[in-house]
């Protein structure tokens, strides 16, 4: 997924403290040594991005003003392997928001490093709705010499019967023309 940097910071916080925001909904054991950090948006996606923690680390947005935050609804994700990727929907260009980024340990003084980015999703791709299915050619044996590409990047969910293969939350369309076998 290409991602347009709107900032980009490496941070070492051995001696963060917590701050006295409301608690975060995920991994609030361990905001006792919380960094904050804000931005702007500039459109109604964007994605905040945590790499390279150094130990399980979280991240939490939030809108308002410092001493009356509110955190974004099921705004909240954990490092896993170091990564922690942040989908932000139904934001307001021109609105300043505020990450909270805190070690997931209840240990005071647990110290990380990390590198944080807040991005820009690509738009969705041109078959992600049924009505914009891109035609897949009929290869004329198995050997699949036409193929079509395809990616769910930036996809969005699309209504429909229920699976039980999985939910309809990226999906992207594809379609064949079924011709009579040759004899």
């Amino acid at each position: 997924m290409l991602i347009s940097l709107v900032e980009l910071l490496h941070q070492e916080r051995p001696s963060a403290t917590q701050s006295t925001e409301t608690a975060p909904s995920c991994s609030a054991t361990g905001v006792n040594d919380d960094v904050w950090y804000s931005f702007t948006a500039t459109g109604t996606a964007h994605q905040v991005r945590i790499t390279g923690a150094t130990n399980t680390t979280a991240v939490a947005v939030y809108t308002g003003s410092c001493g009356a935050l509110t955190q974004i609804t099921s705004a909240c994700a954990s490092t896993v392997s170091g990564t922690a990727n942040l989908n932000l929907t139904g934001l307001t260009a021109g609105t300043t928001y505020r990450v909270r980024v805190y070690t997931t340990s209840t240990v005071v003084g647990t110290a990380a490093s990390f590198t944080i980015c807040v991005g820009t999703p690509p738009p969705p791709p041109a078959n992600d709705n049924c009505a914009g299915a891109l035609s897949v050619a009929v290869n004329p044996d198995l050997n699949c010499t036409s193929v079509t590409m395809g990616t769910v990047a930036s996809a969005t969910a699309s209504t429909g019967p229920t699976s039980s293969c999985g939910t309809y939350d990226d999906d992207v369309w594809f379609s064949f023309e079924l011709r009579p076998a040759h004899t």
